[in-house]
């Protein structure tokens, strides 16, 4: 998506620590990090990026989660938003690991009455756009 580096750049300029979780199914971590860092140039946003084969874990397990926590150096699950287009594997995941949780919104995704009971995001975004908005408005 063409905004995700002008949304990317604007967070990391607010000095938000930026991870990624992928879980890498039929492709290892190190053919994502080439996409990322070589063919799409994020690479140099992320303070991390966990790739499930790399740590033994899919999202939405609580262990994936706690690994990008603390690569992240952040002690507080609470103090970490993660952003997701998957119900289950995102938004279930990160607020079991006491994460908070943004769902993304796609044509291409499952609708949002889908969400487990008791992991309701706080924000639903159907564009990327409205992103560091909401991010600057929860309250820490």
């Amino acid at each position: 998506r063409k905004e995700c580096m002008q949304i990317l750049t604007a967070l990391k300029r607010d000095e938000f620590k930026l991870g990624l979780i992928i879980n890498t199914q039929l492709s290892s971590g190190d053919a994502y990090r080439e996409l990322i860092v070589k063919n799409l140039g994020f690479g140099t946003l992320f303070d991390s990026m966990i790739f499930s084969n790399e740590v033994g874990f899919l999202k939405p397990h609580r262990l994936i989660f706690q690994v990008a926590q603390m690569e992240l150096g952040i002690n507080n699950p609470s103090d970490i938003i993660h952003i997701g287009n998957e119900p289950e594997n995102d938004i279930t995941g990160a607020l079991r690991s006491n994460f908070r949780a943004i769902y993304f919104n796609t044509d291409e995704n499952a609708p949002p009455s889908i969400f487990a009971e008791g992991c309701s995001p706080e924000y639903i975004v159907n564009s990327l756009i409205e992103i560091p908005d909401i991010i600057k408005k929860i309250k820490w």
